[in-house]
């Protein structure tokens, strides 16, 4: 689970488990703090506030993220939103998938990111073993 400022359920004062009806009737109560529509002289710290409280509810409001969220914490919701913004909103290609589909999306797209990262570390560790192997054949024989 997710620690520190990636601690959402901490950013809406919430116990880790919460309904998705209690994040929402949390961030109307903290939205109202920290709105810098509603404070006087908008400070930098009221702003930050906001965001991750914006945030917070955002995940922790719908149920699939909320889910995804619980298993993997806040880098696997950091890496579907890099698939997000990479692939315009939705999944595979930009096509929305249905609120049921959403968690086995995510979970797709993880599995796919582990493949590729273990396909590239098997190339370089091919590369490195064929390099190695060219720095041996390329030396000089015991005659000269």
């Amino acid at each position: 689970m997710a620690h520190g400022d990636d601690n959402l359920w901490d950013a809406l004062n919430l116990q880790p488990g919460a309904s998705a009806e209690d994040a929402r009737a949390a961030f109307r109560d903290l939205s109202g703090l920290y709105d810098s529509e509603k404070l006087e002289g908008e400070t930098e710290g009221a702003r930050t506030a906001f965001k991750r409280i914006q945030r917070a509810h955002r995940i922790l409001g719908d149920e699939a993220l909320r889910e995804f969220y619980s298993q993997y914490g806040s880098s696997g919701v950091r890496l579907d939103e890099s698939f997000s913004a990479n692939e315009g909103e939705g999944s595979r290609g930009g096509t929305l998938s249905l609120p049921e589909n959403r968690l086995q999306d995510l979970e797709e797209k993880v599995r796919c990111l582990v493949r590729k990262h273990e396909e590239l570390r098997e190339q370089r560790l091919l590369g490195l073993n064929g390099s190695f192997l060219l720095s041996l054949s390329a030396r000089p024989g015991p005659d000269g």
